[in-house]
């Protein structure tokens, strides 16, 4: 007689017994699985969102943009702040700022060798104040006699963010380069020593001949000589013109043109910045439209159409988009949203917005769009304490219960597994001794 498979009709029927409650248990961890990246999707495009906003938020960044245009760019370069205005100028660049440097030449070969003997003071003279440095007091090894190292180091340590000697070899002899840390006029100095260093006669060769003099950059508004001379103890002239930085990088020569320096508000730059946000926006609003469609004949349900807070979070953007900032609608700067439910920007009424009104500040203002944008963005997409970030926690313990309940349905099988093994392995005994009977007849 021919014996069951206990085995694999074991497992049949155990698995018969748990398919029901298997598939449900499946069923919620797909859709666990889905809802966690539908929610780590829709966060990922907020942040995107928030990168983009950052560009015009960052500190220091300006909405509007703005064209520089110079007619040279050999002589200066510009930067600008939201505070300028239209600016149409010539310049002429007579002369950069130096920092004032001399040089002290030595007999000596070694930094080690001596500067002077310790005895008399050593002044210095820069920018209206006077520095002694007592040459007894810096002869750290009392031998009389104060080394170029010992020198070098006191000097720097007095004069620290003032002035500073270098030692630099040359042709096998040590030369001590004396010079000022700031640019300009102000900044020149001189060196004397009294009549115990022994140095005085060539300390007033070095002042009589430095390698360079100290003073100040000149420009001029308009042709040299004749336009508004401007000068500055750096390179830089802050605040040249309202809202514009400029710094010098090389002087003309006597004769030269003047270079022509113009900004202005570039309208098409700044209309193509809003349109590439906007763009942006639309596609992560058609992102959140369809993870939210309620569903219907033609149109699939979205996974997350049952949940309040992620269709608030795209009502609150809406919001935000057809508001009021700074006393002035969106739609009067020219940023509405059409029946489709797509934002887009009106050129005529932005462009006129950009002329009329203080579009910088309605936009990019602490109190403007982008701010609250971003603010309401940070508050549902933050990964520590934002609206996602708490669901996505809920949706992780129950994916914890779920893989939980599988390990109890295994137990479950495994549990039924062994009792019907045993009742078939009973019917195989039964059946081989009921054989073993029906033999004894024949």
């Amino acid at each position: 007689m021919n014996q069951i498979d206990a085995q694999g009709m074991a497992a049949q029927f155990a698995m018969y017994d748990i398919a029901g409650i298997e598939a449900r248990n499946a069923y919620k961890l797909d859709v666990n699985t889905a809802l966690q990246a539908a929610l780590r999707d829709m966060r990922s495009g907020m942040n995107s969102l928030t990168d983009s906003l950052y560009k015009f938020t960052r500190p220091g960044t300006d909405f509007i943009q703005r064209s520089v245009s110079l007619g040279s760019e050999d002589y200066f370069s510009v930067t600008t702040s939201s505070d300028v205005t239209n600016v149409d100028i010539d310049l002429f660049v007579e002369q950069l700022a130096a920092r004032h440097q001399t040089g002290f030449p030595t007999a000596v070969g070694d930094v080690n060798d001596e500067f002077a003997t310790a005895d008399g003071v050593i002044s210095v003279e820069i920018n209206g104040e006077t520095v002694d440095i007592d040459l007894a007091a810096i002869d750290s090894d009392g031998d009389g006699s104060v080394s170029m190292a010992e020198f070098a180091s006191a000097f720097n340590a007095e004069l620290d963010g003032k002035a500073t000697v270098s030692l630099v070899q040359s042709g096998g002899e040590i030369r001590m380069i004396f010079a000022s840390d700031e640019e300009g006029a102000e900044n020149s100095f001189t060196i004397t020593g009294d009549g115990n260093t022994g140095i005085e006669a060539e300390l007033a060769a070095m002042n009589a001949s430095p390698i360079t003099e100290g003073r100040d950059a000149v420009v001029w508004l308009g042709e040299q000589g004749s336009g508004l001379r401007l000068t500055n103890s750096s390179n830089t002239f802050e605040n040249l013109v309202s809202g514009v930085n400029v710094s010098i990088t090389r002087a003309n020569e006597a004769g030269d043109p003047t270079t022509k320096l113009r900004v202005s508000a570039d309208y098409q730059e700044t209309r193509s910045a809003l349109n590439e946000f906007i763009s942006q926006f639309n596609t992560f609003m058609s992102a959140m439209d369809s993870i939210t469609a309620t569903g219907g004949d033609t149109e699939e349900r979205g996974l997350l159409a049952n949940d309040s807070t992620v269709r608030g979070i795209a009502r609150n953007l809406e919001s935000l988009m057809r508001g009021t900032f700074e006393g002035v609608s969106l739609y009067q700067v020219g940023i509405e949203i059409g029946r489709d439910g797509k934002v887009s920007v009106d050129a005529d009424r932005f462009d006129d917005a950009l002329l009329n009104m203080d579009v910088e500040t309605i936009l990019n203002g602490p109190d403007g769009l982008f701010k609250s944008l971003e603010d309401t963005i940070k508050g549902y997409s933050n990964s520590s304490t934002g609206d996602i970030q708490r669901k996505l926690d809920t949706l992780s313990q129950e994916e914890k219960r779920l893989n939980t309940e599988f390990d109890g349905i295994q137990r479950k099988y495994d549990m039924y597994y062994s009792r019907y093994l045993a009742q078939f392995n009973r019917v195989n005994t039964v059946a081989m001794e009921m054989a073993n009977i029906a033999s004894m007849f024949y």
